[in-house]
């Protein structure tokens, strides 16, 4: 008798953490389906520009300093954002150094701005290569050409810094 009655108990701590764990995965489900379909609208609704597919606000810029308040010697600052991320990194930090008549350019990093979709087809060492030919252009131009990577652009701009004559090097949260 005592075993049977055992027997029930074990059953009955079966079902509970069987019904535990069904209302657990189903919960987890339908949580994955949300977060989804939010993120679909999410990219759907993005306002993007109707040439390029860039989500507005995340594209490459280039900001000169006001007539006048150019320096010698002449100088660009070279700004790569973070991973999945954008020029908003930097707040108002780069209208700031081009009010101080500083030339700054703002990149905008391959599959950023986009889709995972694009994001996700990118290859090894896309990501370097374009911030190097930012460098490139921006050294053919100026005479000092100074880099600041925040997060994982800190480490582009550290990586770049071992390749290039980089005048300065900035890392923020790196």
């Amino acid at each position: 008798m005592g075993w049977l009655k055992m027997h029930k108990k074990a059953r009955r701590a079966v079902q509970v953490v069987v019904s535990f764990l069904l209302l657990l995965f189903t919960g987890l489900f339908m949580y994955a389906c949300g977060v989804q379909r939010s993120w679909r609208r999410e990219i759907m609704d993005a306002d993007r520009d109707p040439l390029t597919g860039v989500i507005r606000g995340t594209e490459a810029v280039t900001l000169s300093p006001a007539a006048g308040r150019e320096r010698q010697p002449r100088t660009a600052v070279l700004m790569i954002h973070g991973f999945l991320s954008a020029r908003t990194d930097f707040a108002d930090l780069p209208q700031r150094l081009a009010d101080k008549g500083v030339t700054v350019r703002l990149v905008r990093l391959p599959g950023h701005g986009t889709t995972p979709i694009e994001f996700a087809s990118l290859e090894r060492g896309d990501l370097y290569r374009e911030v190097e030919a930012e460098y490139r252009n921006l050294r053919r131009d100026f005479d000092r050409v100074c880099v600041v990577g925040f997060s994982m652009g800190g480490s582009l701009a550290t990586i770049l810094t071992a390749n290039e004559r980089v005048d300065k090097l900035v890392l923020l949260a790196p």
